[in-house]
């Protein structure tokens, strides 16, 4: 009886708790890998695979988390190091 009691106050948790986030795991949680440009990169210029490294950001709207999209584009402006790519 005791194990069975550890079980259901310990380990299982009830269906509305089940997905509640602390402050901590919300931060933690909507971090995410976006491409950024590794250099000062001119208006115009073809974008290659060694002009985009990845940065870990808290959140980034319209940015691009996978570079294979951006290889073979023109940039629109002066794209200035460490910039985060968007569409």
């Amino acid at each position: 009886m005791d194990r069975i009691n550890f079980i259901d106050k310990s380990i299982l948790i009830e269906q509305e708790n089940a997905y509640v986030f602390n402050e901590k795991e919300v931060v933690y949680r909507e971090r995410q890998l976006v491409c950024v440009a590794n250099r000062d990169i001119e208006e115009n210029a073809i974008l290659k695979l060694n002009d985009i490294d990845f940065k870990m950001i808290t959140s980034g709207t319209n940015c691009i988390n996978d570079c294979t999209e951006l290889i073979g584009k023109k940039t629109l402006i002066t794209v200035k190091r460490m910039f985060l790519l968007k569409k």
